[in-house]
């Protein structure tokens, strides 16, 4: 509890906090002020005694990297169809978002293996996102890749201080993993283990930054690559998914993955040049990740 008898702010909130709470009628009776972990945007969990809500403030780190005016549309529709958290205010020009606080587990909190129940409950999600009408945007891993290596600077991809040696193998999977653009589904493209949460009445995603229409197996590729699927756990999901018959193909999606992670770690490092320690360990042990996965497929 951070609120004392005479109702105020026990501890130090920020001022850019309290005055959006404040634009929107919700400065007073504050309970509680948390922040939230996570990389590139700053959000706080306020409570009160009946409800919680969620402010985020976009951070500079990704700017030139997310579309907020897409973001924005893409909650509201992820909202509507209970995809995602409902949102109660949005400052596209101010970068504020504030979303209803949902409850539920958040799949990087689970017990692994994952059960049948919880990558079920996440078949039934994508699936669902995917059958959605209203989303835009294209999302083509391979622009993913060129866009973060420009933004990072370090020149062309296979550079050692880029993806070096394992270029050429990645080269190979670009042609048999071409984004056909007649064959598009709507993806919420960041499915990482954090942006996701277990319910018993339908897992929930977070984060809308990225959404775009892209190919069918991307989210659960994407998912599968972040969470280090075991190979029955991968065999699992992609049966609830229905779309058991594909595994060789949703392997090499899942190096694809690895490498547009890759891609985005070397620019995040780049847009941070004071954490670089922490995204230089994060790019070793993703190399390692991937070159091991390609040399499995």
């Amino acid at each position: 509890m951070i609120v004392g008898d005479d109702g105020k702010l026990k501890r130090s909130v920020p001022d850019a906090l309290m005055s959006v709470l404040a634009r929107i009628g919700r400065d007073r009776d504050v309970l509680d002020v948390g922040r939230l972990t996570g990389t590139g945007n700053s959000s706080y969990l306020v409570s009160y005694a009946d409800d919680r809500i969620v402010v985020r403030f976009d951070g500079d780190e990704t700017d030139g990297l997310v579309d907020r005016e897409l973001e924005y549309r893409h909650g509201y529709l992820a909202a509507r169809q209970e995809l995602g958290p409902e949102i109660l205010y949005a400052d596209l020009a101010g970068g504020i978002l504030i979303t209803r606080f949902v409850e539920g587990t958040r799949f990087d909190q689970l017990i692994r293996p994952f059960s049948c129940a919880s990558l079920g409950r996440l078949a039934q999600l994508i699936g669902k996102l995917q059958e959605s009408e209203g989303f835009g945007g294209l999302m083509d891993p391979w622009q993913k890749i060129s866009l973060y290596l420009d933004d990072a600077k370090l020149g062309e991809p296979e550079a050692e201080a880029n993806f070096g040696p394992l270029w050429s193998s990645l080269e190979v999977l670009r042609y048999k993993t071409a984004v056909d653009p007649d064959d598009l589904v709507a993806c919420h493209v960041d499915p990482v283990p954090e942006n996701l949460l277990d319910r018993e009445q339908g897992a929930i995603l977070l984060d809308w930054e990225y959404a775009a229409r892209s190919h069918r197996l991307w989210d659960i590729a994407y998912f599968a690559s972040e969470a280090r699927l075991t190979h029955d756990e991968r065999v699992r999901l992609l049966h609830a998914f229905g779309q058991a018959e594909k595994q060789k193909e949703f392997q090499q999606w899942i190096v694809v993955a690895k490498a547009v992670s890759f891609a985005w770690c070397l620019a995040r490092r780049a847009r941070a040049p004071d954490e670089r320690e922490t995204w230089d360990l994060a790019l070793v042990e993703r190399r390692h990740n991937l070159q091991r996965c390609l040399e499995a497929i």
